[in-house]
């Protein structure tokens, strides 16, 4: 979806319309107006002589730095979500839902039972369809749904839905991008530093999931 409004978004008419917006906001802020970034001179051993392209105008110049935006948004929405470790991500989601709304889900099951030796293609299926029956007069049906109707079960009724729980345990320790990997990289870069660099890799680990997850 945000694709196809960036898609929508690349269009003259809409480089024009983005423009006049930032022209109203410059003067009622008293901003300076827009100007034609100064031509620089390349550097004599990337200059063949030929003249360089130069913007005639600040409604050229910003134009194509406005489709620049738009081309960088949506190529890197393409590279996030176009990849195999998200596609699995995403059958794995559409096994539990299709299953829950009583939709066609053989496809999803044999990609995964392939793919994870662990889980068991026949006693899954069983599993799924009396899943199916849970969920056929609850108005929602959704990931976190399934996970609390399993967190609510007894041990031995959870055991009944072995592999089921597999499935959610691998949807919830697989994540869909690398922003928490990331994101423990720049805390252990405040954490660790200089002065603290003999500390045993116990004390950092406890320190890093505090840090991270102090909203909890």
């Amino acid at each position: 979806m945000t694709i196809t409004t960036l898609e929508g978004m690349h269009s003259d008419a809409s480089a024009l319309t983005f423009l006049n917006l930032v022209t109203a906001l410059q003067q009622k802020l008293g901003v300076d107006e827009a100007q034609v970034p100064r031509r620089r001179k390349l550097p004599t051993r990337l200059d063949d002589g030929a003249p360089g392209f130069c913007h005639d105008s600040v409604e050229s110049f910003y134009r194509a730095s406005y489709f620049k935006a738009t081309d960088l948004a949506m190529s890197s929405i393409r590279d996030r979500f176009d990849q195999p470790g998200y596609a699995t991500y995403r059958k794995l989601e559409d096994l539990l839902l299709n299953a829950c709304q009583g939709r066609e889900y053989r496809e999803q099951l044999q990609y995964l039972c392939d793919l994870y030796q662990e889980l068991d293609a026949s006693q899954l299926d069983v599993q799924l369809q009396s899943l199916k029956g849970q969920f056929a007069q609850s108005d929602e049906c959704s990931i976190k749904a399934c996970i609390a109707f399993l967190q609510e079960l007894s041990l031995p009724a959870r055991t009944y839905f072995s592999e089921v729980v597999k499935v959610v345990q691998l949807i919830l320790v697989m994540p869909a991008t690398n922003a928490v990997s990331e994101r423990s990289f720049s805390t252990m870069r405040r954490i660790k530093s200089y002065l603290r660099s003999t500390m045993h890799q116990d004390h950092l680990n406890h320190l890093m999931t505090l840090h991270i997850y102090q909203d909890k």
